[in-house]
C-alpha cells in the first residue's frame, strides 16, 4: 500500500515512514502491525537517496521504544539496519531504549565501533 503511493503520487518517503511507525507503536491488532511493517518493508526498498536511506533508519531505531512488541522492534530493526549502516546508531537516543531494545538493536547491527559507542551511551545514561 504505502510503496503504491510513493510510486503513485511521489509522497515523500520520510513521511510515509513516520505514519508507519505511529501505528507500529499503538497496541493494535497483530493483523495491523504485520500489514503496516509489510509496507513499511516495500517502501523502505525504494529509497534510493542515501540521505533519507539515513534518516529513516534513524526514525525507525528511535521508535523502537514506543513499540508494543519484541517482533516489531525485531522488525524495524532489521529494516533500520537494510536503509544504513552502524553510523545510524550515532542518532539513537540511548536515554530512551530500555535493555531489551538495546539487545535487538545489538542482534540485527552486529558488533562494531559505532554499536560500543551506543552501548556506553545506554550505560552512562542509566
Amino acid at each position: 500500500m504505502a510503496a503504491t503511493i510513493v510510486a503513485q503520487n511521489c509522497a515523500a518517503p520520510q513521511e510515509l515512514i513516520n505514519l508507519a511507525t505511529h501505528i507500529l507503536v499503538l497496541p493494535s491488532a497483530p493483523e495491523a502491525a504485520d500489514a503496516v511493517s509489510e509496507d513499511l518493508k516495500q517502501l523502505c526498498s525504494l529509497i534510493t537517496d542515501q540521505d533519507i536511506r539515513y534518516r529513516s533508519a534513524t526514525a525507525l531505531l528511535n521508535c523502537l521504544p514506543q513499540c508494543p512488541s519484541m517482533a516489531i522492534k525485531a522488525n524495524l530493526a532489521q529494516l533500520a539496519f537494510q536503509l544504513g549502516s552502524q553510523a545510524v546508531l550515532r542518532d539513537v537516543d540511548a536515554a530512551n531504549l530500555s535493555q531489551q531494545d538495546l539487545e535487538v538493536i545489538e542482534g540485527k547491527f552486529g558488533k562494531g565501533r559505532d554499536l560500543s559507542k551506543l552501548q556506553k551511551r545506554f550505560g552512562e545514561s542509566r
